[in-house]
């Protein structure tokens, strides 16, 4: 996917998610950043890297909090 993603976690949900994050054709360890971009509230960010030395594309797992019953962008990009 090219572009942010919108999600909203009903009441009841855990607020701790795993997102996956996939790079292709940079072939370096890449830093990325997911931002959670809530309709309410402040902005969190998170900081992980992709190692995308070796698999093409690579992916890696980010440990996220996400608001509840509420609407959140998620936009990664490279730092």
């Amino acid at each position: 996917m090219l572009g942010p993603v919108s999600v909203i976690l009903p009441a009841g949900t855990n607020p701790s998610q795993t997102i996956q994050v996939r790079a292709r054709d940079f072939g370096s360890v890449v830093p990325i950043r997911v931002r959670l971009v809530p309709e309410s509230g402040d902005a969190t960010t998170y900081d992980a890297t992709i190692d995308n030395t070796v698999n093409n594309p690579a992916t890696t797992n980010v440990p996220v909090t996400l608001p509840i019953n509420t609407g959140v962008r998620i936009e990664v990009f490279t730092r």
